[in-house]
């Protein structure tokens, strides 16, 4: 019988290419055909892994069922693109046979022969490169690669278009934010971020990078797709407001209804109850009794007026209809009538208004909606002040450089801290009683800063609660 050395010399003068490796991979002969067809000499190839003709055409997966089958002491048939000392891949039938003995896998032999394609192989591989470099080039995903540094190493088109470059070389070698951004990950990593332009301009990106690793399976580089969803994420943003806006008009309406259902229906009851005595026992009652039910009447249809005032003026804004018409407004005239529209309400509670303001005091607004405001804002004050006290209108041309000022002061019950930062928003609907249980909706203060902003104006205000409030409405001069 032949002796496995004696196999080996007969293998030099075959065509063939004949290697035989350990268990571990490792060369331990290799024929004269391996050494005219790679180009490595034996001396050099003797001892090291058969790694080191590996092209890393494949992936891990194939050769993990490679190792996984000769391993198992099964032969393994097949292709195999390998790399020559030159750099050239040659291309190989191969097989591979485990050499078993004792039911122990010894060593590797590995048959190789090069088909007729073989001389093609590089024209072959070219071709799958330049198919590559053209689905790189000119994919519609923005596509690049950065080194361990962050440093682009290369950039296609539309990655290019969407950074506002000129062209892919402009961004070759420069920090990438992207990666910055991910560095730290050692996995795929999938997001959307807020990037910069070259331009300095701001943009979203969805990404998707992933890491490149090299054959010792460390990372060596990281693969960046790029999708511009700028648009995307506006309309996103966009869908999220109007959903809220939604949500608050919703909320609002109900509160509405409900305020319909139940505040304006009760001050009529009211009028219509005491208006009843009177028409049919008129006589029954002495004359303060009826003083008292027409005073009562009167307050009940001055509150139910300024509420059905605020309900359709809410109407008007919700449909944007609020328009405004500014022009030159006295405020003492201003003041003087809210007060003449009130002096039921503050009669009732030995209330005294003062109006400190002067002729010659004026602003620059919409008339129509700086008396509603003013009007509520006494109103208010009336409601939330304690009988035989005092309310004080009054004016400051120079509140500052740029804005004049119109200042309501109450001596009531002040407005606690939990409630101040929710006065104007019509959301929320902070409906308190006032001293004397009156009833309210919330909704005129909210319209007030509304039509305050309509004309640049805006409203403060100061409370403490047992000492009472300040509101300051101030007016560009």
């Amino acid at each position: 019988m032949l002796q496995f050395e004696e196999l080996l010399y007969a293998f030099d003068g075959l065509n063939t290419i004949i290697i035989v490796s350990d268990v571990d991979g490792r060369f331990l002969y290799v024929n004269d055909a391996f050494v005219s067809s790679y180009g490595y000499t034996r001396n050099i190839v003797i001892g090291e892994e058969i790694n080191l003709i590996k092209s890393d055409y494949y992936d891990k997966l194939y050769y993990k069922n490679l190792w996984d089958t000769i391993k198992s002491g099964e032969i393994w048939s097949g292709v195999l693109l390998n790399k020559k000392e030159n750099g050239d891949v040659i291309r190989t039938e191969t097989k591979i046979i485990p050499v078993v003995k004792n039911g122990v896998v010894q060593k590797y032999i590995v048959f190789q022969e090069i088909n007729a394609d073989t001389q093609n192989t590089k024209t072959f591989l070219n071709e799958k490169q330049n198919l590559i470099d053209s689905i790189f080039c000119n994919s519609v995903i923005g596509i690049a690669t950065v080194d361990l540094k962050g440093n682009y190493i290369s950039v296609n088109n539309e990655f290019a278009k969407i950074h506002n470059a000129e062209n892919p070389d402009i961004l070759k070698g420069t920090r990438s934010q992207i990666y910055a951004y991910n560095k730290d990950s050692k996995t795929i990593v999938n997001n959307t971020k807020e990037y910069k332009r070259v331009d300095g301009t701001e943009f979203y990106g969805e990404t998707i990078i992933i890491p490149i690793k090299e054959s010792k399976n460390k990372i060596d580089s990281f693969l960046i797709f790029l999708i511009d969803v700028t648009e995307k994420h506006k309309q996103h943003l966009e869908q999220g407001k109007r959903e809220a806006e939604l949500l608050r008009q919703n909320q609002t309406k109900d509160r509405l209804l409900s305020i319909i259902a139940h505040d304006v229906k009760n001050p009529f009851s009211a009028i219509i109850g005491l208006s009843s005595l009177l028409n049919t026992g008129y006589e029954d009652f002495s004359k303060e009794e009826v003083k008292d039910f027409i005073s009562r009447i009167s307050e009940s249809g001055e509150n139910t007026f300024k509420l059905l005032e605020d309900l359709l003026l809410w109407a008007k804004s919700q449909l944007g209809e609020l328009k405004i018409n500014k022009g030159i407004v006295s405020v003492e005239n201003v003041v003087s009538e809210s007060i003449t529209l009130t002096h039921s309400l503050a009669h009732t509670k030995r209330i005294s208004v003062v109006n400190k303001c002067k002729s010659d005091d004026v602003v620059y607004i919409d008339e129509i909606m700086i008396k509603f405001i003013v009007r509520n804002l006494i109103h208010n004050a009336i409601k939330f002040s304690n009988s035989n006290s005092q309310i004080i209108c009054s004016f400051i041309n120079d509140y500052d450089d740029n804005y004049s000022a119109i200042k309501i002061r109450d001596f009531g019950i002040g407005i606690g801290s939990q409630f101040i930062d929710k006065l104007f928003n019509m959301g929320d609907f902070i409906t308190v009683e006032g001293t004397d249980y009156e009833k309210g909706t919330g909704i005129g203060l909210s319209l007030s800063k509304e039509m305050l902003n309509l004309n640049d104006s805006d409203i403060f205000v100061e409370s403490e609660v047992g000492k009472g409030t300040t509101f300051t409405i101030i007016i560009p001069k």
